[in-house]
């Protein structure tokens, strides 16, 4: 499985939102999601914008990972203390998305859906907590890796 943070810009996009995303399609730019927060939810994605992805502004390879394919878009950072603390959802539509998220593109036998099962689960908490570090809200993202040998 492959994993891979989201699309990340060369410029600031507080600066440059106009810029780099728009509510509209243009040129240059791919329907994706720019945040999490009021826009994923465990297995489901609304709120979609497009978002830059020329060449220009890239500041890393993110911008030309396989976008297209199917892949799960997580978010990587424990959403809460509640029952639901990780959120993923199939992706089958080539969405991108920014450095807020990642994108997990299975290699062997496991589904898109079956990997976003496996986040969404509540029994997948306890990997999001191993070496003692608690990962709350806006902290350090998960980099796991998830195999079909489990």
């Amino acid at each position: 499985m492959e994993t891979q943070g989201g699309i990340e810009w060369s410029i600031p996009l507080e600066k440059n939102l106009e810029l780099l995303v728009s509510p509209v399609p243009r040129s240059g730019f791919k329907k994706g999601l720019v945040k999490a927060h009021g826009n994923l939810e465990c297995y489901y994605a609304n709120e979609f914008v497009y978002l830059n992805v020329e060449r220009r502004f890239s500041r890393a390879f993110s911008h030309f990972l396989p976008w297209e394919r199917p892949k799960v878009i997580a978010d990587p950072r424990i959403i809460g203390r509640g029952v639901w603390r990780v959120c993923a959802f199939p992706d089958r539509k080539g969405l991108v998305c920014n450095q807020h998220f990642i994108g997990i593109w299975p290699r062997d036998t496991l589904t898109i859906e079956i990997v976003a099962a496996i986040f969404n689960a509540f029994i997948s908490i306890p990997f999001f907590f191993i070496g003692g570090e608690v990962r709350h809200e806006n902290d350090t993202p998960f980099r796991g890796e998830i195999s079909s040998e489990v």
